[in-house]
């Protein structure tokens, strides 16, 4: 039987079952999808690679078959053809340029449809030797550039070009004289000197994957005619095109080189932006990485030198590849519907989009539309179905989408989605009934109860989709409910029985409630429900469901287990042949019989209605097969309780008022912990903790350091308890505080809460230690260590020290449980051997290890000797097999390891191990033959060549393990060698064949070599070797091999000859340094060369830096000398950071300059009291190095102020203040703690200064009150800063004003004019300056309608002295009051008299219509219909004309009295937008708008656009003119 099978487990509550599932159908069938396509392929001609492959597969059920076009030809793959297909890659052997170059493409099918890969062009790269002509020599007077031009012979694709001198391999490096372009290959000399004489040639070099070929010209010879070199200003003589295009994501490169006396300098800029980041490279080029279309621009490149500059300018265009935004997907339709796809790509230039059907060009055809990236189909047909594909392309690129069509007739089948067989209702609610069956097309559907058809009515519903829907549901409506649907293909009924229940109802609902941050609530949610059914609560937040599991703990529910009725320990054992499962509660095994509450599923034991008197206890898991038995560690069941406290009365408390008092919680039975909170008269009045309140979480006590008046009341300890998700609490009878009011003399700390003289706590527990005193003033609590310093753990406040995750290094006494460090592991072991296992465990107390076996215990016994954590067996036998475990415990816990030990008897065996069959070995060298066969105990072996037996000898060894190893191999050691293996239980051999090979040799070595970072180098390595055997490189540095793909780039094969190994390091770094070997390498021997390459760089960090000699502004640093990495060490650098930022910033020294034998230098011109870090920088001619670590963080030394704060000013407030503000002091000038500011003042004339101290740094102002200060009174005003260390210099003086008070007088002749529908202007007459104490701010509007009171008032501010407002946002046609008053800082005057005004009625709505046009020469005459007022709107006075030749250029506002206008247009005139608005007493109208296009000069009416619903769009053509209107509610 076909298909597949599996096994679903399901757990229900009466047991477990087992369901066989068989799978009759394999997958579904589905059309060709690409999972690789070909890609370009670039292959070298002469390469000894015989093949070309191109890839291709495609996913497809059934399986595709796959053809392939070249050039749009389809391929014919022949059995004798040079084409082949291998799955579906095209292979082409000993490819020919002449006949293969082209573009390639996959072609996969099936009975689904067929798609076409993207095309892959397959190219041969070339190149050919330059020309054996002579070049000519150049002769060129000293001083003055000369340009050597390459001329490459024919290649592709591109080269890289360098120069020689004279001979190979006297490459001219690139510096500023002289540059190589990459480009043309030419090299440029910007100034001759003497040195440059010689013979040139051009180097050029192809690369193709790991093939590099180079060829180099005929010398062209430069001679120099001796003259005084006389200076000349630059002249570009490398110039990048005018337009350089670019793909978006590539590097763009622009070359510039200038002849010039004194050799020029090259800058770049970017004329229309700014430079970007991404700018790499030197002088002479402009590199640009990831080139993006922010790059696009005008570049420009400037030559310059003492006598003058010279500049180039030339574009950078980026275009784009195509890419995809929107594609298609596989879809499924209905017959006889409609569907539309849509591609949507990006790319520039733009991409055009085009669509293929089963690998065909797809056109618009009776029902399909190909509209661009549109396809539309119109009742779809099954023919229809098939392989689509949406093709984007630009000339940078193709790119693919694809997607299979399936259209589908099929007859209504419920078979998935029947109707629900049991549809349970509550009554008087809603019951929503889906009938959604599977058909194509959409199935019309019916309902019936029996047999009575429904209809919609006021409770019953059926919906457009079939949906059933009853509402207002009562017994009556119980019964059968079918739904049948049909359409052409067939018919179909599902029938579902409708219950009705009992409604859910919430019996006790959540009260709101009022808390403080931090305490806790219960919601309470009660319901009754149908008892039949089950019942779950849900809660949200503001409609947003609550997550339990995410709330971070401060949600759960608050009842969740107390009707739980079972208790699982979980045990899973994984074994073969499955284990067997018993329980032992407090070590005796528990008998589960059948009607028993206790039963096994799987491996767990649940216990049904647990007891406390019954089940608290220790239990046990024991888990067996026939290989032995382990049992797990021992797991306790309690029972979590809280009772409630004592119903007692509590003795009422008396105390002296000021001083301590202690009410005790004494709390009722319970288990685990609690924690506590005490109530204030009545619940949910919590006391808060503070500094003079402690609630201790140890006993519950409440502790008051010293009482006040506002403590006087009633005391309750209100205990909780947190098991899971459950929450009880209980709270005592209340207690009754009153004081004796007494003066409350103080009195010193007299601690009451104490933690115990000893804490005991595990290893990464939390220790709490708590600490509270009575005492009057209240005291403060510090904590310290005495025996070390603090740790970063500690958190927690006053009376509280909390130490996260203690550890050892928290000092004190401290135990753990066990932990293991080295547990045994399962063990396969020969008989008669020895085996020694070991179990080592830490904790404190230190933990005791015992053993058992089988879950038995196990003691020193015969062969077995048990020694604490040691099992020791002597001479193993075959009943020592078994399950053995190490147990570790102390009084805080226990630790289990298992392990199975197997014991093996087995004649020796060569199957998993023969003789390799050929032994290949290298002349001259060694080979190691290894004889392993699997044997218990292990066999004893002999070796023979041929039918002689092997001995021990100079050249012959054999090892204790059998391994036969010979040395100085020659020819003569070649033929059969043979290992025999033998034990007790029997004897087998195994038999090789030894063939000697020609060694291996390095040829040519790599040489030593000394370069700088960032430099390049090839390290060479050839070899000779068997040419039988294929060879291969590896490089290692200082004996570590070197990985290539994890070498960043650095490193590269610099050949792909066999023969060849040379390794390209780029861009070396300083780690690259080292030394290098290279190993040639057959299966037989290797070969190794070493070669040193030492890399300079600037100098590693210094270390050790220390601070000493801390003053306020400058400390003393001292560090040690790092690696100077090759170059010496020129001079240092100091930086530093402090707590305000975290930036370093170099600092100022002394000396200045410190030099490079240096290790102690001064810091100076620090900030006092600041933290600083500080750190050294090494520099030499190569650069600067890596930082130093960070010194330890110091604080400068305090010092009196030295910054007078800043921002002084002030004014404002209430009647009879001074306020004085100022901007406070930032923490860089605070010099010093205790800092604060003293502020002095006096009245405008007066002699004597007032002064007061303001503390705190974050002060910012001060309020002076005294009934004496008169409204807006001048005062002088001057601050300065002080510290613990003193006073700082005062600042310059200001003038403050006291407080204004309003004023006192209203504007008068208020003039209020109705501007438009909405609008209004509003002038007035301002108050005298005398009538304003203080500084007039301005003048408030205040109006509102008539019949409105003036309260409700609308209100416009202005600012200033101006005496006039415009006033919008009003309504049309109505009667307003205005008033004004003045205002300043201290509020508004008094009103002026109200005055009325009446708004304008609003303009027409309607637009104009009916609009006309002619043109006539150099204009165009518009009309169009008038537009009369209705009776609610204000009169037409004329209209309003914008006129807009394009949408970018600028508008032109034309004014006409009359429904008609001319106006001027350009004789090349095409097209136009105009819009025309009535205008009028009420505003300007809504407009229409008209888009004029013209090709000769005929008039056009249009339809009255005010008649028709905006915005729409009306097309009128004639033989010459086009005419779009589009109305729609534009702003002139």
């Amino acid at each position: 039987m076909g298909g597949t099978a599996g096994f679903i487990r399901a757990s229900l509550a009466v047991g477990t079952f087992l369901v066989w599932c068989q799978a009759q159908s394999g997958m579904r069938s589905y059309g060709p999808v690409f999972e690789e396509q070909p890609s370009h392929t670039l292959f070298p001609e002469g390469s000894a690679e015989e093949k070309v492959t191109l890839a291709c597969r495609a996913r497809a059920n059934p399986p595709a078959t796959y053809r392939w076009k070249m050039n749009g030809t389809e391929l014919k793959l022949e059995p004798d053809s040079r084409y082949r297909l291998v799955a579906g890659d095209l292979v082409i052997s000993n490819p020919v340029k002449a006949k293969d170059s082209g573009s390639y493409q996959c072609v996969a099918s099936n009975s689904r449809g067929t798609v076409v890969s993207r095309e892959a062009s397959l190219r041969f790269g070339f190149l050919q030797e330059f020309s054996a002509e002579e070049r000519d020599p150049v002769k060129i007077t000293e001083g003055w550039g000369v340009m050597f031009t390459c001329s490459p012979p024919p290649h592709y694709p591109g080269l890289s070009y360098r120069w020689l001198l004279n001979e190979f391999p006297n490459f001219i490096p690139a510096d500023g004289r002289r540059f190589i372009s990459q480009t043309t290959g030419n090299l440029y000399i910007a100034k001759t000197e003497a040195s440059d004489l010689g013979n040139y040639s051009c180097f050029a070099t192809s690369h193709i994957d790991f093939i590099t070929k180079s060829v180099f010209s005929k010398f062209s010879r430069l001679s120099l005619a001796a003259e005084d070199a006389r200076q000349f200003p630059p002249s570009i003589k490398a110039r990048f095109p005018a337009d350089t295009y670019a793909l978006t994501g590539q590097v763009v490169t622009l070359e510039c080189f200038a002849f010039g006396n004194p050799v020029p300098r090259i800058k770049w800029r970017k004329l229309d932006g700014p430079q970007s980041s991404k700018w790499i490279g030197s002088e002479p080029l402009l590199q640009i990485q990831h080139a993006g279309f922010e790059d696009e621009g005008t570049y420009e490149c400037e030559a310059e030198n003492a006598k003058g500059r010279d500049t180039h300018q030339g574009r950078i265009i980026i275009h784009a590849q195509p890419e995809w935004l929107d594609v298609i997907s596989d879809t499924e339709a209905d017959i006889g519907s409609d569907l539309r796809w849509s591609c949507v790509a990006s790319g520039k230039p733009r991409p055009t989009v085009r669509w293929l059907r089963d690998g065909q060009p797809l056109t618009s055809q009776n029902r399909i539309e190909v509209s661009g990236g549109e396809l539309r189909f119109s009742k779809l047909v099954l023919e229809d179905s098939g392989m689509y594909q949406c093709v984007a392309e630009n000339k940078h690129g193709t790119v693919y989408a694809s997607a299979e069509l399936t259209v589908q007739a099929l007859a209504p089948d419920f078979r998935l989605n029947p109707v629900k067989r049991l549809i349970p209702a509550a009554r008087s609610g809603k019951v929503i009934i889906p009938c959604q069956p599977r058909a194509a097309p959409k199935a019309t559907v019916l309902w019936t109860k029996g047999t009575e058809l429904l209809v919609n009515s006021s409770r019953v519903t059926i919906t457009a989709d079939g949906t059933l829907i009853l509402q207002n549901i009562s017994k009556s409506d119980e019964g059968k409910y079918t739904c049948f649907a049909e359409n052409f293909m067939g018919k179909a009924n599902s029938t579902g029985i409708l219950s009705v229940r009992d409604a859910t109802k919430i019996t006790l609902a959540p009260s709101s409630a009022d808390i403080n941050v931090g305490e806790n609530l219960t919601l309470q949610c009660h319901a009754s429900h149908d008892p039949t059914m089950d019942l779950t609560f849900t809660w949200s937040l503001d409609d947003f469901p609550i997550d339990f599991d995410k709330s971070e703990g401060h949600y759960r529910r608050a009842s969740a287990g107390s009707a739980e009725e079972k208790v699982t320990l979980a045990c899973r054992a994984r074994a073969n042949p499955p284990a067997t499962y018993r329980w032992k509660m407090n070590g005796t095994e528990l008998k589960l019989e059948p009607d028993s509450r206790y039963r096994l599923v799987a491996g767990d034991l649940v216990i049904s209605n647990p007891v406390k008197a019954k089940d608290s206890g220790s239990y046990q898991c024991v888990a067996s097969n026939s290989r032995g038995t382990v049992v797990s560690r021992e797991a306790s069941l309690r029972f979590g309780f809280l009772q409630e406290f004592s119903a007692e009365e509590r003795d009422p408390v008396k105390i002296t008022e000021g001083w301590g008092v202690m009410f005790t919680c004494s709390p009722p039975p319970h288990y685990p912990g609690l924690s506590y909170r005490w109530l204030l008269n009545e619940f949910p009045n919590f006391i808060p903790a503070d500094g003079r309140r402690f609630i201790s979480q140890t006993t519950g006590n409440l502790y008051i350091a010293k009482t006040e008046a506002s403590d006087l009341g009633n005391y309750s300890c209100f205990a909780t308890s947190h098991i899971d998700f459950i929450t009880k609490s209980v709270f005592s009878k209340f207690s009754r505080l009153s004081l004796a009011a007494e003066d409350a003399r103080q009195f010193p700390p007299s601690i009451k809460a104490r933690f115990p003289a000893d804490t005991y706590a595990l290893t990464g527990q939390v220790v709490t230690l708590e600490c509270f005193a009575f005492g009057n003033p209240v005291p403060r609590i510090k904590w310290r260590k005495l025996d070390g310093p603090q740790s970063s753990k500690w958190i927690g406040s006053e009376p509280l020290l909390q130490i996260q995750h203690a550890g050892f290094e928290d000092e004190g006494t401290y135990e753990s449980q066990p932990e293991w460090l080295d547990v045994i592991s399962d063990t396969e072991a020969d008989i008669g051997s020895d085996l020694r296992w070991s179990c080592v465990a830490s904790g404190k107390p230190r933990p005791t290890v015992r053993w058992l076996r089988d879950g038995q215990p196990l003691t020193s016994q015969n062969r077995i000797e048990v020694s604490g954590g040691e099992l020791r067996f002597s001479k193993l036998v075959l009943e020592d097999s078994g399950m053995y475990q190490c147990v570790a415990e102390n009084k805080h816990g226990t630790v289990y390891a298992s392990a199975e030990l197997t014991v093996q008897a087995l004649a020796p065996d060569f199957r998993l191990n023969p003789v390799k069959r050929l032994i290949p070995a290298a002349r001259s060298g060694k080979v190691i033959i290894p004889c392993q066969p699997r044997a218990a105990p292990k066999a004893t072996v002999l070796w023979t060549k041929g039918t002689e037996l092997l001995v021990n000898s100079s050249r012959v060894t054999i090892t204790a393990d059998g391994t036969l190893i010979l040395q100085n191999i020659s020819k003569s050691d070649e033929g059969k060698y043979t290992c025999f293996a033998e034990n007790f239980m029997g004897k087998a051999n195994s038999t090789g064949i030894l063939s000697v090979r020609d060694a291996t040799k390095i040829t040519l070595a790599p040489s030593s070599a000394d370069i700088n970072v960032g430099e390049n180098l090839t390290l060479q390595c050839h070899a000779s070797h068997d040419p039988t055997m294929d060879l291969t490189f590896t490089w290692s540095l200082d004996d570590f091999p070197i990985d290539f793909d994890k070498s960043e780039g650095h490193y590269r094969r610099a050949s792909a000859k066999e023969a060849i190994g040379d390794l390209s390091i780029s861009n070396a770094q300083l780690r690259h340094s080292g030394r290098y070997t290279c190993t040639a390498q057959t299966v037989v021997d290797s070969a190794s060369e070493s070669a040193t390459l030492t890399v300079r760089g600037p100098p590693g960090p210094p270390g050790g830096v220390v601070v000493r000699d801390i003053g306020d502004t400058s400390v003393q640093l001292s560090w040690s000398r790092g690696f100077d990495n090759h170059s010496p060490i020129a001079r240092y650098l100091i930086e530093a950071r402090t707590l305000l930022s975290s930036q370093w910033k170099q600092m100022r020294t002394n000396p200045v300059n410190i030099e490079g034998n240096a290790e102690t230098a001064q810091v100076v011109n620090l900030i006092p009291w600041m933290d600083y870090e500080f750190r050294v920088l090494a520099s030499n001619i190569l650069g600067i190095g890596e930082p130093s670590l960070p010194s330890s963080k110091i604080r400068t030394k305090e010092a009196a102020p030295t910054v007078a704060p800043s921002g002084l000013g002030g004014g404002g407030g209430a009647p009879n203040e001074l306020i004085i503000t100022w901007t406070p002091t930032l923490r860089d000038y605070q010099n010093g703690d205790g800092f604060g500011y003293i502020v002095s003042f006096r009245r405008k004339g007066s002699q004597a200064w007032l002064r007061a101290r303001v503390p705190h740094a974050e002060s910012l102002h001060f309020v002076y009150r005294n009934e004496s200060i008169a409204p807006y009174t001048p005062f002088e005003v001057k601050i300065k800063a002080y510290n613990r260390k003193g006073e700082g210099p005062e600042s310059l003086t200001a003038i403050v004003y006291s407080a204004e008070e309003e004023p006192k007088a209203a504007p008068y002749r208020v003039i209020a004019k109705s501007v438009l529908s909405s609008e209004m202007d509003v002038s007035w007459e301002p108050v005298e300056q005398g009538e304003v104490t203080g500084v007039l701010l301005g003048y408030e509007i205040r109006y509102w309608k008539d019949g409105d009171k003036e309260e409700a008032a609308d209100r416009v501010r202005t600012a200033g002295l101006v005496t006039s407002a415009h006033v919008t946002g009003l309504h049309p046609n109505t009667d307003y009051h205005v008033s004004v008053r003045a205002y300043n800082r201290a509020g508004t005057g008094p009103p002026s008299p109200a005055t009325n005004v009446t708004t304008t009625r609003p303009p027409p709505k309607r637009p104009p219509g009916n609009i006309s046009w002619t043109f006539s020469g150099s204009t165009v005459s518009i009309k169009w219909d008038p537009v009369v007022a209705k009776a609610d709107e204000s009169a037409v006075t004329g209209y309003k004309m914008l006129y807009r030749q394009d949408s970018h250029s600028a508008p032109t506002l034309y004014l006409a009295s009359k429904s008609q206008i001319d106006i001027p247009i350009p004789e090349d005139f095409t097209h136009a937008f105009v819009q025309i608005r009535v205008t009028g007493p009420g505003g300007d109208g809504t407009p229409a708008e008209v888009h004029i296009l013209r090709n000769s000069g005929t008039s056009m009416m249009v339809e009255d656009s005010g008649t028709r619903p905006a915005p729409h769009v009306v097309v009128v053509t004639t033989n010459s003119l086009l005419l779009v209107a589009l109305v729609s509610s534009l702003e002139l």
